[in-house]
């Protein structure tokens, strides 16, 4: 899209604007070693909305209990081939239906993150937040990362940290003060 917008426009570098897991997107893509040159050299400013790398919301009750017990949850979606959580007709699909109904948790799961959203929220995304919130820290994504059955080190939760320090393009972040998945903490935390 980079590449479109400076060819369409002539431009050599443009903004840009993310909003929540957009933001997460280009902390990752800006932090990361082999693209950190590409942003410096193609985007002159990214603008953050609700800059989300955590869901320091994980504390609210609905959503705590259920992080305790994510890779059940987790690998309950992926044998019901759920592979995201919201979206248009979400409660609709059979597949959610019985998901619902053999993993209640889930609908409760799902309702606290599609509040008040429109689009979908991929299953590995949902995952990677709570490794996030869990952690402490912005991480590469752990395929093997246990969250509750399994007692696991901290040690065997950690991955490469995502080095958000290094971005070399100027950033602004805009924080809503009601915003409770990634609220005003979250954007400080990421600072």
């Amino acid at each position: 899209m980079v590449d479109f917008v400076r060819e369409s426009t002539g431009a050599t570098k443009v903004q840009y604007m993310g909003f929540s897991n957009g933001t997460a997107q280009y902390f990752y893509g800006a932090a990361n070693a082999g693209s950190r040159q590409w942003y410096a050299d193609n985007i002159s400013h990214a603008a953050m909305l609700s800059p989300c790398t955590k869901i320091t919301g994980a504390s609210r009750s609905s959503l705590a209990s259920i992080l305790l017990d994510y890779d059940y949850l987790r690998d309950s979606l992926y044998s019901a081939d759920v592979w995201h959580i919201g979206g248009d007709n979400f409660y609709d699909q059979l597949d959610v239906k019985l998901a619902c109904f053999v993993e209640p948790d889930f609908c409760t799961l799902a309702e606290s993150f599609i509040n008040g959203y429109e689009s979908a929220f991929g299953v590995r995304l949902v995952s990677h937040y709570a490794q996030t919130a869990i952690t402490d820290r912005f991480q590469e994504y752990n395929r093997d990362f246990e969250f509750g059955f399994v007692e696991a080190t901290p040690e065997q939760r950690m991955t490469a940290e995502i080095p958000i320090d290094s971005i070399q393009v100027p950033i602004s972040m805009y924080v809503a003060k009601q915003d409770d998945l990634c609220p005003l903490a979250t954007g400080q935390w990421a600072y």
